[in-house]
């Protein structure tokens, strides 16, 4: 879609969290331990061992505690002491010279202002979220993404995450993503970050004391290593997403599906033809029928399902009318412009099509009470986003996630959505104002605008899970 803003009314909506896929926050897990895991057992140790003559392995037993405790309460601070005492019993071991044990008092705290590799890892969220919203961050915008991430994590992951996904132009909803994952990411993030301090520490104190031995050839070798293994870590991770953890963004089919929970008889659609100059009320009982205008795609009060049968609240609303009126109910295509003509002719009794009032309708159309007020927003990418979303969860958006729904502030202008009547008959206008107001009351009005607006309960809820049809597959 281009990146065009215009203006379009929506109904004033609560705020709702995006819905979260569980495959694709598996997407996300899995791909964050996976790149831990390389980092924590092979980059991190591969580093210091091409650099520092002792393997860092060999020693890690005197991190142990501090490894497992950093894992357990996702903290790093509260193992740093403890880290500093580790890394000196390593100095100790191997560097017998005087004072080279008490260098890393000094070194793990002063880098450990600097992003660590647990940080780092957070700039994988970014090409998740861009990925996962059709957003994706192009392979020449990463050196920007490395620094930009680097410069920004000096400071609060809550607060650097955010920002990169807006100068990335990637949707804000996302960041939703990065705190359902926290509880499980944090503990990995905080174990390899653990793991690097101790690195840092070890190299740092044998660069002091002079005891590094940087050889080209071991160097190149262990370049290439970690090449190899990054290429297999994500190639198995490609192989992994395209086909058990295939994620499918499932918007289009809540909002095309949501009919289900309302099923009616196929809708019969007319063509438009003037049928009688009598009273409305009059006609409807003469021919039994009820006949109501509607305009196509007019989510979600007007718009044909994925079988192509009318559905929306304002459908809904058509045949719940011509139950109560003891009639069938017929509906008739229209254009928005020919709305007064059709009326006036009689092709139609009433329009239901989430239709807004204006004064300048009002001079030719009459209007029964309004029954729903719509806010006025912009839709636009979200990247351009400019105040709070009307709704995280509206229809448009989960047809199209990279666009939000914003409303200007501080004042909001209400739009009220009305039934325009034909004939301009009196009578037939205080019996819809009347009928309105009843199924204000009996909370019909309410019920469908949880359902086909807030879209709650917007899929059947699935029976519950038994061995009789789950397993043995004797009941439907």
């Amino acid at each position: 879609m281009s990146c065009s803003t215009f203006w379009i009314s929506l109904p004033q909506l609560s705020p709702a969290p995006p819905d979260l896929s569980s495959a694709s926050l598996q997407i996300y897990l899995v791909a964050y331990t996976a790149i831990g895991a390389l980092v924590a057992l092979w980059v991190l140790p591969g580093a210091h061992r091409r650099a520092d003559p002792h393997p860092l392995w060999r020693d890690l037993g005197a991190t142990c505690d501090a490894l497992i405790t950093a894992f357990t309460a996702g903290d790093l601070f509260i193992v740093l002491p403890a880290q500093i005492q580790a890394c000196g019993q390593i100095l100790r071991r191997h560097l017998p010279s005087d004072g080279a044990e008490t260098l890393p008092d000094a070194i793990v705290p002063a880098f450990f202002n600097f992003p660590h590799a647990g940080k780092l890892l957070s700039l994988s969220f970014i090409l998740f979220a861009g990925w996962f919203s059709d957003a994706a961050v192009s392979f020449t915008a990463y050196p920007k993404l490395a620094l930009t991430g680097f410069l920004s994590f000096f400071g609060s992951l809550n607060a650097a995450v955010p920002f990169l996904l807006n100068t990335f132009r990637i949707p804000a909803d996302t960041f939703q993503f990065f705190l359902a994952t926290g509880v499980v990411n944090s503990r990995v993030g905080t174990l390899v970050a653990a793991i690097h301090i101790v690195s840092v520490g070890l190299l740092g104190s044998a660069a002091v004391a002079g005891a590094l031995r940087l050889t080209p050839s071991r160097i190149i070798r262990y370049l290439l290593v970690t090449l190899c293994l990054s290429v297999l870590t994500v190639a198995g991770l490609r192989a992994l997403f395209a086909t058990l953890l295939k994620p499918k963004f499932d918007g289009a089919e809540i909002v095309y599906s949501m009919a289900s929970l309302y099923p009616h008889p196929p809708s019969t659609v007319i063509a438009r033809d003037a049928v009688s100059t009598q009273p409305v009320l009059q006609s409807i009982r003469n021919r039994g029928v009820l006949r109501v205008g509607f305009m196509e795609d007019r989510l979600t009060f007007t718009f044909r399902d994925r079988h192509g049968e009318l559905a929306g609240l304002d459908i809904e609303m058509a045949h719940r009318l011509a139950r109560n009126l003891q009639v069938q109910v017929e509906f008739v295509s229209l254009q928005f412009a020919d709305l007064p003509a059709a009326l006036s002719q009689g092709e139609c009794d009433i329009v239901m099509s989430g239709t807004p009032v204006t004064p300048l309708r009002l001079l030719n159309t009459l209007f029964s009470e309004p029954y729903l007020d719509e806010t006025l927003a912009f839709l636009v990418p979200d990247y351009a986003r400019d105040s709070m979303p009307a709704e995280r969860g509206s229809v448009l958006t989960l047809l199209k996630p990279e666009l939000s729904i914003v409303v200007p502030q501080p004042d909001t202008v209400k739009i009220p959505l009305a039934y325009p009547l034909a004939h301009r008959d009196l009578e037939w206008a205080s019996f819809i104002n009347t009928w309105i107001a009843l199924k204000r009351h009996d909370g019909t009005l309410d019920a469908l605008y949880q359902h086909w607006i807030l879209g709650q309960d917007a899929k059947p809820p699935a029976p519950r899970w038994s061995i009789l049809r789950n397993v043995l597959h004797w009941a439907n």
